[in-house]
């Protein structure tokens, strides 16, 4: 309900760029020609901020253009479908257009809604004055609730139900509020409408604009929301088709028919709500709504009998009803889906950190020894052997004791990184603990392939490891072993592979020591 479409009850005709100034020496004169540098790029920042504020003040002049054209344009349409000669108005989308431009342009924008609303309430009021006062109400009013939203740190894609709650009561109940305080009183004041009136002209007025918020404003919310990118599979667009095709005939049938059989749309809304989320709940709400309101324009089915003031009543009920139906369905589905994926999330975590070492994000001794197993498993199915590198940093406690247990961290990181690069696609390295690092090596051909990609792994720890401007060497000496075959123990091969290494120590560090199948002990020096 606008303005003086309620008059006309009564007969009365209806940011800058910067840039650094040189560091100048404080101790003695300033050279001349540092001078004229300086005061070259001092001048250069009126400049770049000339540049920059046209384009900001161009950018908002044009948002506040576009808001003024949405905003006439969408009143016109609903004064055409007002339920009394252009008068009485179910709904007024302005109002939801205003606000959700305030919330996602700023309240720089705000002429656009003044000029608009006094453009459109102009020619309907009693005086020009009488629409001044009403186009401050109807810019008063979403600002109110844009700025209560803010501070209740609203958040526009609608994904908590508090969001929900905030838009409805203070969005809606509360800000609209102002509008029809401010409209009723102008009209009261210019002797459109009787004292006695007053709260009857308030009420259809307020209801009106909250119902704009109400429909208008999540449906637009949804509309610039991210959501989910990806393309919809087939299955799901026919799905989507399928709903609103029958959401269409079944209200308008419900609204054709006598019987009052409204509550047969609710369902198609909580298909959409928690099938599609906002989006489509919102147009879902939008498409009923404007089935209801053509009909009660028309005076048929449930609205045929009625007086103007049923069908106010009736049709705001049918229309608040389908929008909080689906506004907070659609709110709650989508809380409920982003609480099961953080939880799943925090599953995810929990079961990687259980199998990965928390310092490097390597495999951990139960995850290497898991795949280990299934290695030797499959070895009979696949050519080549199965090879375990056991590798151990010579001389770590000595970097631990002299660059403490952070450069320390830091070196194990290093050698995690030089691991991940020298490795081949497929092979696992993992850190056992402390200073030990373990590599499986899938479909070597033979003990030769496995033994230089142990040499390649001893090479690769010789780099020096940059650390707070000095540079830390570090060696590794490796053991080496061969599966005998899918019979081979996990546990076994890898304590062949750890004897090997400890003889790589004692027999000099820095080098690689193969471990024979049965009982001699073969070396490879580098």
């Amino acid at each position: 309900m606008r303005s003086s479409r309620t008059a006309g009850r009564t007969g009365t005709p209806p940011g800058s760029a910067s840039v650094e100034a040189p560091e100048l020496d404080s101790s003695g004169p300033v050279p001349a020609q540092a001078s004229a540098e300086a005061a070259r790029r001092g001048q250069g920042r009126p400049k770049a901020r000339r540049v920059q504020e046209p384009t900001d003040r161009s950018e908002a002049i044009a948002k506040t253009v576009l808001l003024g054209l949405a905003y006439y344009g969408t009143a016109i349409l609903s004064l055409r479908l007002a339920l009394l000669r252009g008068q009485v108005t179910p709904i007024w989308p302005p109002t939801g257009i205003a606000l959700v431009a305030l919330l996602l342009f700023g309240r720089r924008v705000w002429p656009g809604v003044a000029v608009a609303a006094f453009l459109v309430n102009l020619p309907i009021s009693p005086s020009p004055l009488v629409a001044v006062g009403i186009a401050a109400g109807n810019t008063l009013a979403p600002l109110l609730a844009a700025t209560l939203l803010q501070r209740a740190k609203f958040r526009t894609d609608l994904n908590r139900l508090r969001d929900a709650l905030a838009i409805v009561l203070l969005g809606a109940l509360l800000g609209m509020t102002v509008s029809a305080t401010v409209g009723t009183a102008s009209l009261l004041l210019s002797g459109a409408i009787r004292p006695g009136t007053f709260f009857s002209t308030w009420s259809v007025w307020w209801t009106g604009d909250a119902m704009g918020v109400l429909v208008v404003a999540p449906l637009l919310l949804s509309l610039r929301s991210r959501g989910d990118r990806s393309p919809m599979p087939w299955s799901r667009r026919a799905e989507a088709a399928l709903l609103f095709a029958g959401l269409g005939v079944v209200a308008h049938l419900v609204f054709q028919s006598d019987l009052q059989l409204q509550y047969l749309v609710f369902p198609f809304l909580g298909w959409a709500a928690l099938r599609f989320r906002q989006r489509a709940a919102a147009s879902a709400a939008l498409l009923a709504s404007g089935i209801a309101i053509w009909a009660a324009v028309r005076s048929i089915g449930p609205f045929a009998q009625a007086t103007l003031v049923q069908k106010m009543v009736n049709l705001q009920v049918f229309n608040a009803s389908a929008a909080l139906c689906s506004l907070v369905l659609a709110t709650v589905a989508a809380e409920r889906a982003a609480d099961i994926a953080q939880r799943k999330q925090a599953e995810e975590e929990l079961a990687h950190r259980a199998l990965h070492d928390p310092l490097t994000d390597l495999p951990n001794r139960m995850l290497f020894m898991d795949r280990l197993s299934h290695a030797l498993a499959g070895s009979q199915r696949r050519p080549g052997s199965i090879a375990v590198l056991f590798l151990d940093l010579d001389r770590f406690k000595v970097i631990n004791d002299t660059l403490g247990h952070e450069g320390g961290d830091q070196v194990l990181l290093a050698v995690a990184d030089r691991l991940r690069g020298a490795l081949r696609a497929g092979d696992t390295a993992s850190r056992f603990g402390g200073d030990e690092f373990v590599v499986l090596c899938e479909d070597v051909k033979d003990w030769r392939q496995a033994v230089d990609v142990a040499e390649r792994l001893a090479s690769a720890m010789r780099q020096p490891v940059a650390l707070g401007g000095a540079e830390v060497h570090v060696t590794a000496s490796v053991g080496v072993a061969v599966a005998n075959g899918p019979a081979d123990h996990p546990e076994r091969l890898v304590g062949r592979a750890d004897a090997a290494m400890y003889r790589a120590k004692e027999r000099g560090r820095d080098r690689c020591e193969l471990a024979a199948q049965r009982v001699q002990v073969r070396a490879v020096s580098d």
